[in-house]
């Protein structure tokens, strides 16, 4: 981890995205996380199909085993769905204690969809990519309102992969009025 953490002082940022994929891997978290906390710096892990954070409970476990205060969880509520997770109030109130970013992206469950993910928990998850701003889509009303219960003021990341709708600048604009709308 060390020149990754070197890289994320060079940039200034205090936040790093690492990837666990099995139990394994837990001690090298720890360990690493350990060093990061010796530079004032934290990782975290994403909501993410196959991986160890792709159910809630599999990521409460997770979080709870590595049991450092500098590791914690970036929030994706698209991958939990994918997943058959419940990613509204009831699970960000559990993730509340390790969350240090939230990172929105929006799709559709359709049985034809035009992408498709594999999980470990259901296997292969047809989808189509929508943007942020529709509604048939990942319930974000509820999200920010849940994060408001719990206080969560840290960052917001959009990964708009639908972008070439509308161009990029569009899509960042369209995206970032309707998120205003409503958080």
């Amino acid at each position: 981890i060390t020149p990754y953490l070197d890289l994320a002082e060079a940039f200034g940022c205090d936040l790093l995205r690492v990837a666990i994929k099995s139990a394994d891997d837990i001690v090298w978290a720890q360990q690493a996380c350990d060093e990061a906390g010796e530079r004032g710096l934290r990782l975290a892990h994403q909501s993410h199909t196959q991986s160890l954070f792709e159910t809630m409970n599999e990521t409460l476990e997770v979080l709870r085993a590595i049991g450092r205060p500098g590791f914690g969880l970036i929030y994706e509520p698209a991958n939990l769905e994918l997943c058959g997770q419940d990613y509204g109030a009831t699970t960000i109130r559990q993730f509340a204690p390790w969350m240090f970013n939230v990172y929105l992206q929006n799709q559709k469950l359709t049985a034809d969809g035009a992408d498709s993910l594999e999980t470990w928990c259901r296997g292969r998850v047809p989808f189509d990519q929508i943007p942020v701003w529709e509604s048939s889509g990942v319930n974000f009303p509820a999200i920010f309102a849940a994060l408001d219960e719990i206080g969560y003021d840290g960052f917001v990341t959009i990964h708009q992969a639908s972008a070439g709708l509308s161009g990029a600048e569009e899509a960042a604009r369209r995206s970032a009025a309707y998120l205003r709308s409503i958080a």
